[in-house]
């Protein structure tokens, strides 16, 4: 685990906390920090009762401690600690019910899917997948009530090619348990839990979107897409409103909207980015605040 993969799942205000307390909650599995170079920063007790350590004893060392002379030999440690530095982030999925959803809360940031279609939308074979699903390195963790249904959920996507698929000890439960944070649902499936509302807003003239004061520079049909988004203040915006906000520019209807969504998300950080959901079958939201 990267030492910048501290940041809460994405939530500002709450990262060195939630870290704490997501660690200092879990005795079943080794949660250690690494830094960039791979020595070990930090060490939580399911690592001592796991790998025998003592954090006196492994912090400040280098975590090829943890592997065979023969891995270590092959490059193992090396190929390894560049994957984690390049993707340090994970994927929740919640697979609760809406009933669940409505009355307990959901995890900030996490993509609500229903069980059903688990495997249809995480598979990076199948035709259906959700854009995240783009290989079998994705870091899936799936979300249940108590951490049963989605063990075996987590099983399911290994056998798909999904190595990294992994689920929650004590499901939904254990993360609110915790003291997590956590935000009123439900959310519809096939869409993200929003976090804390971004202040947005849009210069006509410079055609930029400002995201809590940050310039976010945008194409003249990037900018007539959110402005129609920004309009709807919060509801679902079909693709067919979305299409006549465009109009007949020349190259307009050689893209299709979804194109131009998924860029305008990979311009924006993480915050701003889940908060532009897609309602499958129907449209977009932009769920955030005007500035």
């Amino acid at each position: 685990m990267p030492e910048r993969d501290r940041s809460g799942f994405g939530l500002p205000g709450h990262g060195e906390e939630i870290f704490r307390l997501l660690v200092e909650s879990v005795v079943h599995y080794a949660i250690f920090l690494l830094d960039p170079q791979g020595i070990v920063v930090s060490w939580n007790e399911g690592a001592r009762r796991i790998k025998g350590y003592l954090a006196d004893e492994i912090i400040g060392q280098h975590f090829s401690k943890f592997y065979l002379p023969a891995d270590v030999a092959a490059g193992k440690c090396e190929t390894e600690l560049a994957i984690a530095l390049r993707d340090g982030r994970a994927l929740l999925v919640d697979i609760r019910s809406e009933m669940l959803r409505r009355t307990q809360g959901e995890i900030p940031g996490s993509l609500v899917l229903e069980r059903n279609v688990l495997e249809w939308r995480l598979d990076p074979l199948s035709d259906s997948r959700i854009e995240e699903a783009a290989d079998h390195t994705l870091r899936a963790v799936v979300v249940c009530p108590q951490g049963y249904m989605s063990s075996l959920a987590a099983a399911t996507l290994h056998d798909l090619g999904l190595y990294r698929a992994t689920d929650i000890i004590g499901g939904f439960e254990a993360w609110a348990g915790a003291g997590l944070p956590v935000v009123p649902g439900p959310t519809m499936p096939g869409s993200y839990a929003a976090a804390s509302p971004v202040a947005i807003s849009l210069d006509p003239v410079r055609q930029r979107m400002l995201v809590d004061g940050v310039q976010v520079p945008l194409t003249r049909l990037e900018f007539r897409l959110l402005s129609e988004l920004l309009r709807g203040n919060g509801r679902v915006v079909s693709r067919e409103e979305l299409r006549a906000s465009i109009g007949d520019w020349s190259g307009s209807r050689s893209r299709s909207v979804d194109l131009h969504m998924h860029r305008i998300r990979r311009k924006l950080e993480p915050q701003a980015a889940m908060l532009l959901t897609t309602e499958r079958g129907v449209g977009f939201r932009l769920r955030a605040r005007p500035a």
